[in-house]
C-alpha cells in the first residue's frame, strides 16, 4: 500500500471543482491524517470511507467505523457476505 502523502493531494485539493475527497482501504490513522490535514490547510474534507466490512468478521468496528463517526465521514461498506457463504 502506498503510503498517504499531503503533497499528493495538493493538485487536487486546491481545485475549485473538488468539494470532497475519499479513501478506499485505507487504515483508520491515514483517514484521519488527510482530514486533519485537509482541515488545517483549508482544503476539502474527507466525506467518504470505503471499506471491506464482513458480516462474519467485522474488525471495521473497532477503529474504522468509530473514527469515520467522529470526523463525519460516510462509510461505504463493500464485501458483506464472505465468498465462502456466496457460493
Amino acid at each position: 500500500m502506498r503510503p498517504f502523502s499531503a503533497v499528493s493531494l495538493a493538485p487536487y485539493a486546491t481545485t475549485p471543482s473538488v468539494g470532497s475527497a475519499g479513501f478506499s482501504d485505507v487504515p483508520a490513522w491515514v483517514a484521519a491524517q488527510a482530514q486533519t490535514i485537509a482541515y488545517f490547510r483549508g482544503w476539502a474534507p474527507v466525506t467518504a470511507l470505503q471499506l471491506e466490512y464482513s458480516l462474519l468478521e467485522r474488525t471495521p468496528e473497532g477503529e474504522l467505523l468509530p473514527m469515520a463517526e467522529a470526523l463525519g465521514m460516510g462509510v461505504l461498506p463493500w464485501g458483506l457476505m464472505p465468498k465462502s457463504i456466496r457460493h
